[in-house]
């Protein structure tokens, strides 16, 4: 409605209260509609909105140009402060829908862009199947208290995104030259929320509704009740949904690997040994392993009695006496070697310890241990 013409667009008595902003009167075509627009604003097609701002005595700290939120009169005395424009001004919103069928083209398989009440007549003319027919009606009722009008109605001024930079009866931002475009853009996110919270209830069950006095229609008819089986929804609450094939593929790819991670290195040695008969190579590996290399190490001190020497572990050869291998020998500080073994074997407390040629027997702990 541009600013200063005045219409008379209702047949209904309307008193602006300075408590209330915005104010709705919300409004369709047809039965049971709040209020009858005059021919300027009817709209056959559409569900009609219209809703009234006032300004509730918010001054600016910046003046601005936008349709709605308008301030360029400086406040007498006071700098940076600026009135309203206009005390009471209004908007007007239409909500129109539309329903397609993919599998026809868009000449012929897309309804007019129509009001709900009207969509649910058009949408036997697209080719629908009963399924995809009922798919309509479960979005048409979700969508029911879903338009615009909804998504101001009972909530004040907190639908508005500039109430929340007003202070003390100051609105202390830069509010941009479009800021009423902002609003609705709120306004349009609200109402998509509100179907998609409408359609998670189908599939989980509404909350509150018994509690309330109200009640819960079941399916009528199979197509309705095949689409509560095939709805689902990803429930936060506790569960996540996940692709078991992929959790198998995972699985399966991840033992393989595994196996072969102890399967390869005999695997490989025995390929080696038999069908190539590099056999030098797999005792290089085998070798180079630090088991190996510290058998090694000690059979060149002089302890001898291995087997398994081409195996991953080495092993005395007399499993039942305890080989007790040597430590450092440390008389040269910059090079230390092992202690050379002796060739004398005693009897200690019924274990067989090997003496140890300049060096003392050391106990289970590591510890120097007294001589028998």
């Amino acid at each position: 409605m541009p600013h200063g013409q005045v219409l008379d667009t209702t047949s209904s008595t309307y008193d602006p209260s300075p408590s209330s902003l915005p104010l709705t009167l919300p409004s369709a075509i047809g039965t049971g509609s709040g209020w009858t627009p005059i021919s300027d604003f009817a709209r056959a097609d559409a569900d009609i909105s219209i809703f009234f701002f006032e300004a509730n005595s918010v001054d600016y700290t910046y003046s601005n140009n936008d349709p709605l939120f308008s301030a360029t009169t400086p406040v007498p005395g006071l700098n940076r402060t600026y009135w309203p424009d206009i005390l009471l001004t209004s908007l007007g919103c239409i909500d129109q829908y539309q329903v397609c069928n993919t599998s026809l083209p868009l000449s012929t398989g897309c309804t007019l862009p129509t009001s709900l009440s009207l969509l649910i007549k058009d949408e036997l003319n697209i080719g629908l199947n009963v399924y995809q027919s009922a798919t309509v009606e479960t979005l048409v009722m979700s969508m029911e208290t879903s338009s615009m009008v909804y998504a101001v109605y009972g909530r004040g001024s907190q639908a508005l995104k500039a109430t929340s930079t007003v202070f003390d009866l100051l609105q202390v931002a830069q509010l941009p030259n479009n800021q009423w475009v902002n609003e609705i853009e709120g306004w349009f996110a609200f109402s998509l929320a509100s179907v998609q919270q409408a359609l998670s209830e189908k599939a989980s069950g509404p909350t509150g509704v018994t509690e309330l006095g109200g009640y819960i229609i079941h399916p009528s008819n199979a197509e309705e009740k095949a689409l509560c089986e095939r709805q689902m929804i990803q429930n936060v609450s506790g569960y996540q949904n996940f692709s078991t094939l992929g959790i198998g593929i995972i699985l399966i790819i991840g033992l393989v690997i595994i196996v072969m991670g102890f399967a390869i290195d005999g695997v490989v040695g025995w390929w080696q040994e038999r069908l190539l008969g590099k056999r030098y190579k797999k005792l290089a590996w085998a070798s180079d392993g630090y088991l190996q290399m510290l058998r090694l190490a000690y059979e060149g001190a002089g302890y001898a009695g291995w087997e398994n020497c081409d195996a991953e572990v080495p092993v005395g050869k007399e499993k039942e006496k305890v080989m007790r291998l040597g430590g450092l020998d440390d008389g040269d500080k910059e090079h230390p070697s092992l202690v050379k073994a002796s060739e004398e074997v005693e009897e200690v407390d019924g274990d067989s310890m090997q003496k140890l040629a300049g060096a003392p027997l050391l106990d289970e702990e590591g510890e120097p241990a007294e001589e028998v």
